[in-house]
């Protein structure tokens, strides 16, 4: 929908003058307060393909050099909010392009997990790499949809 830029007074006709025009505001105003939303470079094939689209939930992992000079995959960030998989940033967007193309994907989390998420994502040792997860996972009033 479209996000207000002004007061608008009671009994009042709405015209475009009263909403905000740049789409990065409504965007902006979509993180959670307390969140923080920021983009990390993603190959599609590890992310989950297809099946990633605002609003997922997913966990996103690194490899690092473990004491027996070992890869070993470590999680970076739990439960992120997908917010855009490149420059699709609703469900309906993706659906309108049969196949996607994208090389980003903006999250959003606790602006705590995403500092602590930057401060390791700079000691992997290659790319990232993002886990779907079930959005009901540790809520108890989710309603999972039935097929």
């Amino acid at each position: 929908g479209m996000v207000f830029g002004q007061d608008v007074p009671a009994g009042s006709f709405l015209n475009r003058a009263h909403f905000f025009d740049d789409r990065r505001v409504a965007f902006d105003l979509r993180i959670l307060p307390g969140h923080r939303a920021f983009s990390i470079p993603v190959e599609p094939d590890r992310g989950v393909g297809v099946f990633l689209t605002p609003g997922a939930h997913v966990d996103v992992f690194g490899p690092f050099i473990g004491g027996e000079n070992e890869v070993a995959p470590r999680p970076l960030l739990e439960n992120a909010i997908v917010m855009a998989v490149g420059a699709f940033d609703s469900e309906a967007a993706i659906r309108e392009n049969e196949t996607p193309e994208y090389s980003n994907v903006t999250l959003q989390a606790p602006a705590e997990a995403v500092a602590a998420f930057l401060a390791l994502e700079v000691q992997s040792v290659n790319d990232l790499t993002l886990v779907l997860r079930n959005p009901c996972e540790g809520s108890l009033d989710c309603v999972v949809p039935t097929q």
